[in-house]
């Protein structure tokens, strides 16, 4: 059965309307305000998006990977998570922790102690990720726990002879009670 076509809401053609403006005011800024500088512009441009595809896409996804394969199905959202997190704090942090681009004779531009910033940024990512890993544990252990039906032969009084045949027979056996009844 193959689903119906998507079609798209009232708000599509407006909004397309809209971003292709804001597109066109742009490139005309670009080559009004730049036009010196497009060579360079356009090497950053398609460099980046070459990088972004032949390096970063390829490395996220071979991390990724190794991590599935270590990480618990429980934990799992939560590490993606941390993982997504950490990899932009360090994008983002990279120019100030290597102090790229600064000026040596202006400490003011960077008066922070950027590495460490860094890693408590880390760590507090990661804690809180193992405190929501631990959380979907143990809401999956009470779930699983809630879910599991209860063996109601055990709930009247039996003697040791009667508890040992039931256990005997295993989970899902009936027994019968005083009356002759089956009671699962």
């Amino acid at each position: 059965m193959t689903a119906p076509p998507h079609r798209p809401g009232p708000a599509f053609w407006p909004a397309v309307a809209a971003g292709s403006a804001l597109v066109i005011v742009g490139l005309r800024s670009l080559w009004q305000e730049q036009r010196e500088n497009l060579r360079s512009i356009g090497t950053w441009f398609v460099g980046g998006a070459l990088a972004l595809d032949l390096l970063l896409v390829p490395l996220a996804a071979g991390v990724g990977l190794g991590l599935r394969r270590v990480v618990p199905a429980w934990a799992w959202p939560a590490a993606r998570s941390a993982l997504l997190a950490t990899a932009a704090l360090a994008g983002f942090a990279y120019p100030l922790v290597t102090d790229r681009g600064g000026q040596p004779g202006n400490p003011t531009l960077r008066p922070r102690d950027y590495d460490r910033g860094l890693l408590v940024a880390v760590a507090a990512v990661w804690l809180t990720a193992a405190v929501v890993a631990a959380a979907a544990r143990a809401a999956r252990v009470r779930s699983d726990r809630d879910a599991r039906p209860a063996d109601t032969r055990f709930d009247r009084d039996v003697s040791a002879a009667e508890s040992a045949q039931i256990l005997r027979q295993g989970p899902g056996a009936t027994s019968a009670d005083e009356g002759g009844r089956a009671q699962r």
